[in-house]
């Protein structure tokens, strides 16, 4: 499922004992025809993944960099995907953004978290600079240790990580069009009090735009938690 329009989609996903809520959206930069972020989820076994993907536009062609990496997901991404399973996944991954990208988008990379909710634990990987944050009684920064560049598609590095969600946190799975305008403590304030996810999401799209009202940049927003 990839989404590039600001509707809010909520859905509840069930993994092994546990159960997760999950809404997303993602709002295209203003005066522009096309959005570089995809965002993709996947059930397969009884498991629920997530890739979020932001195109890099200094070729002009991050949207099909980000795309393809969406493909690639949906075609190759495996159940029991452990964090080094997911890191390998994205290297793997590189080489099908490269091959999507030859001709005219030849030279466009993509940002790319990958990761999976498996009993109660979060499994990923991540290249570049949208982050995978933790919200709760503290901040748990998942993808911390990420590489910003080289990005997916120009010899990406990927990261692993791992982690967990407890009842009343939060994760936040974004692009850089979220973390480049709101500081982490309005985002966790933002989205531990609202009254529920799709509010959590509906909150971080209006903190991500200019005094004007505008989008500076394509914003997308995944959050997860406990149902």
């Amino acid at each position: 499922m990839s989404h590039a329009a600001a509707e809010i989609t909520s859905d509840v996903f069930k993994s092994g004992g546990h159960s997760y809520k999950i809404a997303y959206a993602s709002a295209t930069k203003s005066r522009s025809s096309k959005n570089d972020d995809v965002i993709a989820l996947k059930e397969q076994d009884g498991e629920v993944s997530i890739l979020l993907a932001d195109g890099a536009t200094g070729f002009g062609f991050g949207h099909v960099a980000a795309q393809a990496l969406s493909d690639y997901f949906q075609s190759s991404y495996e159940s029991q995907a452990t964090s080094r399973k997911a890191k390998r996944f994205l290297i793997d991954a590189d080489e099908a953004v490269r091959q999507a990208c030859a001709g005219e988008a030849e030279g466009a990379d993509t940002t790319g978290i990958v990761l999976s909710l498996l009993n109660g634990r979060i499994e990923g990987a991540s290249a570049g600079d949208s982050q995978a944050i933790v919200f709760g009684s503290s901040t748990y920064q998942l993808t911390g240790k990420q590489r910003r560049k080289p990005r997916i598609g120009n010899g990406a590095y990927a990261e692993d990580f791992t982690g967990r969600i407890a009842p009343g946190d939060v994760m936040v799975v974004a692009s850089d069009g979220l973390w480049n305008r709101v500081k982490l403590d309005h985002v966790s304030k933002a989205v531990l009090t609202a009254s529920g996810l799709d509010q959590a999401v509906a909150k971080l799209l209006s903190m991500a735009r200019t005094s004007a009202g505008k989008f500076d940049d394509d914003v997308s927003v995944v959050c997860v938690s406990l149902a």
